[in-house]
């Protein structure tokens, strides 16, 4: 400051610095009609935003306006969300866009058909993940303090105690709530993959979550239109675990429930339809051990018959075996029988041995006075060699 006054830019400055101090102007909603509207070959919006009785200029820059599902247009009755700033150069003050949500069924219906459309185009409503039979671990990415958050803890505790929730807090409505949903969606991802990491810690390994739940209650078309926006729905798609869409009523229909891997009409709908009750496990576990038990039976049936049959032909096969060998051992028997030397001996023939139990064979084995045994058919004798 010299001498009590300072630079218009300082001023400038020090009127930015207070505006973009203030709470309030710092994250503001304000309707109006969209009026001299210019897409700027760099990717940005210009604009003014007016009513009957005054108006505003606006600036979306182009990282927000490429995440836009439409176009505005000259005419078209908006809500716009960003902060209240000072432009250094010119020193008018305007709002710094980051969301525009259309008003009126018709704007609303026009910016839904085009987002439905190109996400269509894409193939994010074309993949469909199978839901998990038995979860044990289900987040639910929704407002810690709504009544879709109240509705689904009273129904789980009172169907399937069994099964553990993970709240992922989240906006539901506004403008911040599309980012918000997408971010809590993916920190549930972040802790799966943490979990199923070598780096996790082994005491947690078993909370890894099976499938995610995105739930609020019914509202306004206004309030559910973050389920509509953009990065909603690409979260939704990028998700490596299952999504359920449970948002609204059982006639709304948002683009979140044809990107997700099932839709479900209201929060308490999704629990009845992707946590299984503790009935309905005990009936599948029963149902399971019938199956199994009939299997069993069956298999051993099976391998008895199988038994069966073998034992038979082992026994078919050893008789005519043991026949065929028992007509080779008879004609053997027979000709053993034959040579025997018992059936010389009953023809009237003696063997011979000396006093060493040697068979005698020829005369000089023997000598005068030697003792001999004479074996007969039916008997022995001893003689003396005279």
């Amino acid at each position: 400051m010299n001498n009590g006054y300072v630079g218009v830019t300082k001023l400038n400055r020090y009127i930015r610095d207070v505006m973009d101090g203030d709470e309030f102007l710092s994250n503001i909603l304000v309707a109006g009609e969209i009026s001299n509207f210019k897409n700027h070959t760099s990717g940005h919006w210009y604009f003014s935003l007016k009513d009957a009785n005054s108006a505003i200029n606006c600036v979306m820059f182009k990282g927000f306006a490429s995440a836009m599902a439409y176009v505005p247009k000259n005419g078209q009755q908006t809500l716009v969300r960003g902060r209240v700033s000072v432009y250094d150069k010119t020193g008018q003050y305007q709002i710094y866009c980051n969301h525009i949500i259309p008003m009126g069924e018709g704007e609303q219906r026009l910016a839904f058909e085009r987002l439905k459309e190109k996400l269509r185009a894409e193939g994010l409503f074309g993949r469909k993940r199978d839901i998990p039979g038995s979860p044990c671990v289900a987040a639910v990415v929704t407002s810690p303090t709504g009544a879709a958050l109240r509705d689904i803890i009273r129904l789980c505790r009172r169907r399937c105690p069994h099964i553990k929730l993970l709240i992922a807090p989240a906006l539901m409505q506004g403008a911040d709530a599309p980012q918000s949903i997408a971010s809590a969606i993916k920190m549930v991802n972040q802790w799966n993959d943490y979990n199923k990491s070598d780096s996790g810690a082994d005491a947690h390994r078993h909370y890894t979550v099976d499938l995610i739940i995105v739930a609020r209650g019914g509202g306004s078309a206004e309030d559910l239109w973050a389920f509509n926006e953009e990065a909603t729905a690409r979260a939704i798609f990028s998700s490596n675990i299952p999504v359920v869409s449970a948002v609204g009523h059982e006639t709304d229909f948002t683009i979140a429930d044809f990107v997700a891997d099932m839709r479900a009409s209201t929060p308490s709908a999704a629990v009845e339809l992707a946590l299984p009750s503790l009935s309905q496990m005990s009936q599948a576990v029963t149902t399971i051990m019938v199956n199994l038990t009939q299997d069993i039976t069956e298999a051993i049936g099976e391998r008895q018959m199988l038994m069966d049959n073998i034992v038979e032909k082992i026994e078919r096969q050893s008789g005519a075996f043991l026949q065929m060998n028992k007509s080779k051992l008879t004609n053997a028997v027979s000709r053993l029988e034959a040579m025997s030397p018992i059936k010389t001996l009953a023809r009237g023939y003696a063997l011979v041995f000396d006093d060493y139990e040697r068979d005698v064979r020829k005369v000089n084995q023997l000598s005068v006075g030697d003792f001999v045994t004479l074996m007969f058919a039916d008997g022995s004798r001893r003689a003396e060699i005279l």
